[in-house]
């Protein structure tokens, strides 16, 4: 396995952040279960929700592969619907008292926003439906897929870090990960310019 992956180098790449991922999964799960017994069950999937975003913040920009001919997209792509699917998950293990343990009050401007995600959402949709080309509309364009699917995933981000990311601390933490990780891109990116990419 070490030398297939030694020999693809962008499938290492991949291979790491989907460890770094399955491992805060899998570090997630065991907080929850232990607390769960313990009679904590509220509170403990809140945490590792967080922990799940955190560190989606800094991998997924990371992602990429060139064993595939869209070496950057499909890979990200495919690593945020992982996490999606994993926060879904951490999600229903805590179900109601989840919910209404970490979210925020429903104040207006709540109200507001979650009344023109759903409008939005529903205009995409619709768009989508009558479409000349409902599948291109459904998956989007070729190294881009800014489709249906990838709206709805930005939706489901949005209301999963509302429920988990609500103190000072994990919103400081979400900054510092979104910065790391945008910030070795941009190296990288750097690399590439000189002609000293690595891979």
């Amino acid at each position: 396995l070490f030398a297939f992956l030694s020999s693809q180098p962008g499938l290492a790449v991949v291979a790491v952040a989907a460890a770094i991922l399955a491992s805060v999964l899998a570090a997630a799960l065991r907080r929850v279960i232990l607390d769960e017994s313990r009679g904590r069950g509220a509170v403990r999937p809140v945490a590792a929700l967080a922990s799940l975003l955190l560190a989606a913040a800094l991998v997924v920009p990371l992602v990429f592969t060139i064993a595939s001919p869209d070496v950057f997209v499909i890979p990200k792509v495919t690593a945020i619907r992982v996490t999606l699917v994993a926060g879904l998950i951490l999600l229903g293990l805590g179900a109601g008292r989840l919910v209404e343990v970490s979210a925020p009050a429903r104040s207006r401007a709540t109200r507001v926003m979650d009344l023109a995600l759903i409008a939005y959402a529903g205009l995409t949709t619709l768009a989508t439906i009558t479409s000349i080309d409902p599948g291109l509309s459904l998956v989007g364009q070729n190294e881009q897929y800014q489709g249906l699917l990838t709206t709805l995933l930005y939706i489901g981000f949005f209301y999963l870090a509302r429920v988990a990311l609500t103190d000072q601390r994990r919103l400081s933490l979400l900054l510092v990960a979104s910065t790391a990780g945008g910030t070795i891109v941009a190296g990288y990116a750097v690399l590439q310019q000189l002609h000293l990419d690595p891979i």
